[in-house]
């Protein structure tokens, strides 16, 4: 078996290039804990600071009080392992002049740290687990899926429309 304290020089995939060529990628679930955050912010800190990679959106309601004490509800992860690397981004753009800002339709992308599924993460039961996943995971990647076939759908109509009109 191997076991992430055993890797050495490690070489991310290229999650950034992936993201490019796949322009509807809403969100990054990073599902082995903190060490496979530590490693993300590592390798991908240039991007972090690019503004486009940003803490999960339901983490900033997290002032609520009845979610502060339910892992299910919030971030609590994500806010632990990606606040300091998200800042960069804001440090980095109050940094550049009016003429070099980026875009602000550039697309952004969540950051989920994911409670582990994994049996060694005993701080949390089954039931924390199946809800995190469910509520931050499944649930936005099925409601995103369904916004992206309504609009593939509407954009296949209004040319199909398009071309009728022509020949007519």
């Amino acid at each position: 078996s191997s076991l992430d304290c055993d890797i050495r020089d490690e070489i991310p995939n290229d999650i950034q290039g992936f993201c490019q060529q796949h322009p509807t990628m809403e969100r990054i679930i990073l599902s082995n804990g903190g060490t496979g955050c530590k490693l993300f912010n590592k390798h991908f800190r240039e991007w972090w600071k690019s503004g486009q990679l940003i803490l999960p959106r339901s983490s900033h309601n997290n002032n609520n009080s009845h979610n502060n004490n339910n892992n299910n509800n919030n971030h609590n992860q994500s806010l632990k392992y990606f606040s300091s690397v998200a800042k960069l981004s804001k440090q980095s753009r109050t940094k550049t002049t009016a003429s070099t800002t980026t875009s602000t339709t550039t697309r952004k992308i969540e950051c989920i740290c994911a409670l582990s599924v994994s049996p060694t993460a005993a701080q949390y039961s089954y039931k924390q687990k199946r809800d995190f996943w469910d509520e931050h995971v499944y649930k936005p990647g099925l409601l995103s899926k369904e916004r992206i076939d309504k609009e593939r759908s509407q954009e296949q109509q209004s040319r199909c429309f398009t071309t009728t009109q022509k020949q007519n």
